[in-house]
């Protein structure tokens, strides 16, 4: 079966038309993420059952391209390196909101690119340099947000 176009295996109707409903509403209000999602994602499935015991309720995994970890974490890697992926949801999961939340977690992997992890890195930043020209890091500034 297919849902929006994406292979899907998830056997629970619920899980599906969660899926179909998040799929629908970023196809409608942000259709250049959603190309993105129906291009690199080639199958939707089930969270494998030992790792639902583990407590994992999605994940994404990448299944066109062998980074080694210190590669990884050294960012060492293009993005365009990982254009395939498997989204993997826990559709055991009894409470839709959490379900949905879980749906909508792990597409934004999907969406997610490099410079957009860069921007976000660079807001951080600039935002902890604010904090601290306010002095909101020495012990006078910590003890001055706690009063308020």
């Amino acid at each position: 079966m297919k849902t929006k176009g994406i292979p899907c295996t998830l056997k629970s109707p619920v899980a599906v038309r969660l899926v179909k409903k998040f799929l629908g509403e970023i196809a409608k209000n942000h259709p250049k993420d959603f190309q993105k999602i129906q291009s690199k994602t080639t199958l939707i499935k089930r969270v494998p059952t030992k790792d639902i015991y583990t407590g994992t309720m999605g994940q994404v995994m990448r299944v066109d391209a062998e980074v080694s970890p210190e590669a990884f974490f050294a960012g060492a890697f293009d993005d365009n390196q990982f254009e395939k992926v498997i989204v993997f949801i826990d559709e055991t999961l009894k409470d839709s909101a959490s379900m949905l939340v879980t749906i909508a977690h792990e597409f934004g992997h999907v969406c997610t690119t490099e410079i957009d992890l860069a921007r976000k890195k660079a807001h951080l930043i600039n935002g902890l340099r604010k904090q601290a020209q306010i002095g909101m890091f020495t012990s006078k500034g910590m003890e001055a947000s706690r009063e308020k």
